[in-house]
């Protein structure tokens, strides 16, 4: 399983945990593969350790129309994931 994880203004030690089983790409991009259960572990622990900032999390699924799922984390970002028929578009708010 594929997962790409990209953050912005998130804790020092979020870092740490997702350099343990993905590669930095750069300050804010992680890339990797991973088993499920590792990659949910992954989301767990960004849900649950972020305050403030952004996280995005892309990763593979076999059940969604374009082979991947998108999953935001944020404390006030105008993007928002709509669902068309197991198709996710991101659209601004407002």
């Amino acid at each position: 399983m594929f997962v790409t994880v990209h953050m912005t203004a998130v804790p020092d030690h979020l870092n740490g945990y997702l350099s343990r089983y993905l590669h930095q790409v750069s300050a804010t991009l992680f890339v990797g593969t991973v088993n499920p259960r590792v990659a949910d572990a992954i989301e767990a622990r960004i849900s649950a350790t972020y305050s403030e900032g952004s996280v995005a999390v892309v990763r593979s699924e076999t059940e969604a129309e374009p082979g991947y799922r998108i999953t935001y984390f944020r404390s006030d970002q105008p993007r928002v994931l709509r669902d068309f028929d197991g198709l996710q578009i991101v659209t601004w708010q407002p």
